[in-house]
């Protein structure tokens, strides 16, 4: 990124928050979207392998595949959702989804402010946008994070 320099006009402002909110909207889809598919190949993993198990292959050359080659797919097919769920939980798409969303409202806000309110004071929303940013970076979902237990407010 470029140098930062404060906006000389409401139209300068305008135009930085409106970019970010553009830019959460992609990043909270692409995070959305991938939490998605990570979600649905468990499950079809999960329900295929229980099919296989439950079907009881033995001619695994009916599925143009060897004893071996079979019982390979088999374990795959059953340890996928335990490795879904382990990158779901360490890159952490749906949180992120949310983090971005969360921004992007946040930035949907200062620019109604903008549009709506002739007598706007834009070094006070300017000023509110980059302590909202920094507020912002401060709750990102962390990479490879543990889940943790949420804890009650007050201990």
């Amino acid at each position: 990124m470029g140098e930062f320099k404060m906006p000389e006009s409401s139209q300068e402002l305008i135009s930085d928050i409106d970019n970010q909110v553009k830019h959460c909207t992609k990043w909270a889809t692409h995070n959305y979207n991938w939490a998605q598919i990570i979600f649905i190949l468990s499950v079809l993993s999960s329900f295929t392998a229980a099919i296989l198990v439950g079907v009881g292959q033995k001619d695994w050359t009916a599925v143009g595949l060897t004893e071996i080659g079979g019982r390979i797919l088999l374990a795959a097919l059953t340890g996928m959702p335990a490795s879904f769920l382990l990158i779901n939980n360490t890159l952490r798409f749906e949180e992120k989804a949310k983090w971005c969303w969360k921004k992007c409202r946040k930035s949907e806000r200062l620019l109604r402010q903008l549009r709506d309110d002739p007598k706007a004071d834009v070094a006070a929303i300017s000023l509110e946008f980059s302590t909202m940013s920094e507020e912002m970076e401060n709750e990102w979902p962390a990479f490879g994070a543990t889940p943790s237990q949420p804890k009650k407010a007050g201990t």
